[in-house]
């Protein structure tokens, strides 16, 4: 079986790409984080990035975390490092998309600002209530991490911390999400990224030699600045120390600067699960009365809750139902690979669809219907 990901470029121009190290270490009599421009052994996180948007149009980053830390710990360290190493390219990638954002938009930046505001809370209510529950100490580490990206942007160090800034380097994992919040909140003029901005194909090699499952994504020249990235991160299931490790503790994924999720979306999961989708708008306005801030869970979140924790699509699925909110819409494929052998016919559950609307999400195996026709296609229509 072959999983095809744009990272096959990499060995051609090795020899050509800037290359950085860094590692994050814990000092514990001082109670802080330092960051460190070469690999440490047994450093809380580490890091290695080339740049090679000046030859290939990407660059790659690879992040690794220590299982001796604490989860909290490994998942600030990965987001402090990313930022540090990734420092240059979130700063021109802002510059390219958000910095004029808010720009005569002020009655819906403060509308937005204020729903983020409230959503962050929610979060965190049901983070100090709930955090031994897999789900919401999951939501947390998100959370911690994107604050270490923050932190190691500004190249200041802290502590994990469940509160990012909403409209700071959070806003790059956003982007998805406002395509509806702009809608929500009247936006003058919308956002650069469009909903239709991807297509997919699952395809099997004929006598199920083998299967296929590829992605585009396109969109307007500022928006490409591209970054490969591979998260190694032996998190746990569970808040507890001993605990086992979560399924997908290893993902590689296309992304953008500041993103700790794909975005495009195209994930390969250490599961066995390969996740990607292409987007649905959505014209129905009656249905943004569901998208309320304290009582979802934005998408971008969901999916990489859903990525990090799930076994197959089924659990997948159940996972990213869960707090539903309605924005960055989405016909889901998940492939499991595990159901998946060269020259037999495939397993039930091999192709898992999902498909997202406000208050509503459809799902189910439609590994026979790939069967029938030999391929699922996916085009931004549900």
């Amino acid at each position: 079986m072959k999983v095809i990901i744009f990272a096959v470029l990499l060995p051609i121009y090795v020899s050509c790409l800037h290359e950085k190290n860094a590692s994050v270490i814990w000092d514990e009599g001082a109670r802080k984080f330092f960051i460190k421009d070469f690999i440490i052994n047994n450093s809380v996180a580490w890091a290695n990035f080339k740049d090679g948007i000046f030859t290939t149009g990407w660059s790659y980053l690879e992040v690794h975390t220590n299982p001796l830390y604490s989860d909290s710990f490994q998942a600030y360290a990965a987001g402090l490092v990313e930022g540090y190493l990734t420092t240059d390219l979130i700063s021109k990638h802002w510059n390219n998309l958000y910095l004029n954002y808010c720009k005569n938009e002020k009655e819906y930046c403060d509308k937005l600002k204020t729903f983020l505001q409230i959503n962050m809370d929610f979060m965190n209510k049901n983070i100090e209530r709930n955090r031994t529950n897999f789900y919401w100490n999951h939501v947390a580490l998100i959370l911690e991490q994107v604050k270490g990206l923050q932190d190691g942007y500004k190249r200041t160090p802290s502590l994990p911390d469940t509160r990012p800034n909403v409209m700071g380097v959070m806003f790059f994992n956003l982007f998805g999400d406002l395509l509806d919040l702009e809608v929500v909140f009247n936006r003058t003029t919308r956002n650069i990224f469009e909903n239709s901005h991807c297509s997919a194909l699952i395809k099997f090699v004929s006598g199920y030699k083998d299967l296929y499952v590829a992605q585009d994504t396109w969109d307007n020249y500022s928006s490409m600045l591209r970054i490969l990235k591979k998260y190694v991160m032996p998190l746990r299931h569970y808040l507890t120390k001993g605990n086992k490790i979560i399924p997908g503790h290893t993902t590689t994924f296309s992304s953008y600067p500041g993103c700790i999720f794909s975005g495009d979306d195209f994930y390969v999961i250490s599961s066995g699960l390969v996740a990607l989708e292409t987007s649905i708008t959505n014209t129905n306005t009656s249905s943004f009365q569901y998208i309320k801030p304290d009582r979802v869970v934005l998408e971008w979140i969901r999916n990489l809750l859903a990525n990090r924790l799930a076994t197959g699509g089924r659990n997948w699925a159940a996972i990213f139902s869960l707090f539903n909110s309605g924005t960055y819409n989405n016909q889901w494929m998940i492939v499991d690979y595990k159901k998946f052998v060269p020259n037999a016919k495939p397993q039930n559950e091999l192709l898992w669809i999902l498909e997202q609307m406000p208050n509503y999400i459809e799902s189910k195996d439609q590994t026979n219907t790939l069967i029938r026709h030999g391929f699922w296609p996916s085009y931004n229509i549900p």
